[in-house]
């Protein structure tokens, strides 16, 4: 099911159609915001029936909702076949979390499934883009550090204790992309590097961070 919005442009026929899965949470709606103000990327966004989309109907070509209350491999399947996409990306949280690191994963691994699976159904051509809440540092020898540790004798504060959760659980997602990948399926991890001020490079986090989503590079 689509939603009729109010969104207008005078981008060209050769404007690419982007999927966003997660479109209506923190991290999407700002790239759909970003991604509104290039000249090359049109975004149609994929929601769950309870999300709430009125902040994100001025940056979205369409936004189609899920047929049932988790989106699916079908979902993103009818989506890409309908609306010519040529990129997948995820960015769907469930929020606020679970107890526990098992129940959290059990749901967030619904939409990075759905993006994967059922962008593979379509075409191998199709890049599926997700991203993970966890840093990556790469280390002289080529292994990857997903966290920086916190210095010695910190202390996280009470209304923080949910990110050690999430942070295991981003490390389980990973894996289902790294595995998917390994079997030959096309797709990339976008791993911030800057949450907040100036990026490494120029810019803001997000001038940063659309960059690495719409060219795969930093610059």
């Amino acid at each position: 099911m689509s939603d009729n919005k109010e969104f207008s442009s005078e981008k060209s026929s050769s404007v690419k159609n982007v999927l966003i899965i997660g479109a209506a949470g923190y991290i999407g709606g700002a790239l759909c915001q970003k991604f509104s103000q290039t000249q090359d990327f049109a975004v149609l966004a994929l929601v769950r029936p309870s999300s709430d989309i009125e902040g994100i109907k001025p940056f979205c070509k369409e936004i189609i909702r899920s047929q049932e209350v988790e989106i699916s491999s079908n979902d993103v399947a009818q989506a890409i076949r309908k609306h010519d996409i040529t990129t997948v990306i995820n960015v769907a949280w469930h929020m606020p979390p679970e107890s526990s690191q098992e129940a959290q994963f059990a749901l967030d691994r619904i939409a990075l499934e759905a993006a994967l699976y059922g962008t593979s159904a379509v075409s191998p051509d199709i890049h599926v883009i997700t991203t993970s809440g966890n840093f990556s540092l790469i280390t002289a020898n080529g292994g990857r550090i997903t966290e920086i540790p916190p210095p010695k004798g910190y202390t996280l504060p009470e209304y923080l204790v949910c990110i050690d959760l999430l942070v295991g659980v981003n490390v389980l997602k990973d894996g289902l992309v790294e595995e998917y990948i390994s079997n030959g399926g096309n797709a990339s991890i976008v791993y911030p590097s800057s949450v907040y001020g100036s990026a490494p490079t120029r810019g803001s986090f997000w001038d940063f961070a659309i960059q690495q989503f719409i060219t795969g590079k930093p610059y």
